[in-house]
């Protein structure tokens, strides 16, 4: 695709805004808009390295700084260091509290309850992911919702499989649906063939 095409570009961008300190939220600001692109593309280490320096250079907690944030817990998850996630989204929960922003506090607190699901530290998963649902709900965000209640089928899958773990997962597969979100769909799907069986 075209950010692809212009990925000589990007990394001509960040370095110039990596040179000059007041530039820096500029870099951030970059550094978190591409935070997908990174992931889609499996150029993780790369993603890690941008946003790492970027968040080390414009340290102010701002919405940008809790947007590039989400990506950095994303990437170090994916690259398997659950630790480094957990602190990551530690201060995104911080810097969304400052800011009173309910839908960056839900999301966050649902990001530690995945992770935690996968250091098999059930009970405070579900406590964090009950608190995100419940914040996600209260302000409209369909998305991350469905997010948080496809992770609740994890639940089921390490534990104890119960009928709220299965109402969750298939409310997850219909906001999926009406999202329009195939790939969200096929993996509560998936999951929910699997908790469901």
């Amino acid at each position: 695709d075209r950010l692809e095409r212009e990925l000589g570009n990007l990394r001509e961008a960040l370095e110039w805004c990596k040179m000059d300190a007041s530039r820096a939220h500029s870099g951030l600001r970059l550094a978190a808009a591409t935070g997908e692109f990174w992931i889609a593309r499996y150029q993780l280490s790369e993603g890690q390295t941008w946003l790492d320096e970027m968040l080390r250079l414009d340290p102010v907690a701002s919405p940008t700084r809790g947007h590039a944030v989400t990506f950095a817990a994303l990437i170090a998850f994916a690259l398997g260091d659950p630790g480094r996630a957990l602190s990551v989204l530690e201060e995104g929960l911080s810097i969304y509290r400052a800011l009173g922003d309910e839908k960056g506090i839900g999301e966050f607190l649902a990001g530690k309850g995945a992770v935690l699901l996968w250091r098999s530290e059930l009970s405070e998963a579900k406590r964090l992911l009950d608190e995100g649902i419940a914040l996600m709900r209260q302000v409209g965000e369909k998305q991350w919702l469905a997010q948080a209640l496809s992770y609740y089928a994890f639940l089921g899958v390490f534990g104890q499989i119960t009928p709220e773990i299965i109402a969750h997962t298939e409310e997850a597969v219909a906001l999926y649906r009406e999202l329009g979100d195939h790939r969200g769909l096929a993996y509560s799907l998936l999951r929910l063939g699997t908790i469901a069986q």
